[in-house]
């Protein structure tokens, strides 16, 4: 099922390539190493981002990161994914 959201979800893969490409190109004009190992940690997140975007656009129940070591919910985070349809603002 697609939704309108896929869209948008898509719209902002292609913008982050955009972003991507136009780093990459900034970090072959820095005049430093550490600017350059800077730009490219920033490009892999970038990078991972996109792959969790992908990851929702394939499995829109899936809670990105929910498959790794430690993973848990708590700690005041709220996914949005509860049944609960209490706004957050209500419970406060």
């Amino acid at each position: 099922m697609n939704g309108p959201w896929h869209d948008e979800v898509r719209r902002v893969l292609r913008l982050d390539e955009e972003e991507i490409a136009l780093w990459e190109r900034i970090a072959e004009q820095v005049p430093t190493r550490a600017l350059r190992q800077a730009i490219r940690m920033m490009i892999r997140r970038e990078r991972e981002e996109m792959e969790t975007l992908r990851g929702l656009l394939r499995d829109p129940h899936h809670l990105p990161g929910s498959d790794m070591p430690g993973f848990d919910t708590g700690a005041g985070y709220d996914s949005g994914l509860s049944s609960d349809s209490t706004t957050y603002e209500e419970k406060k």
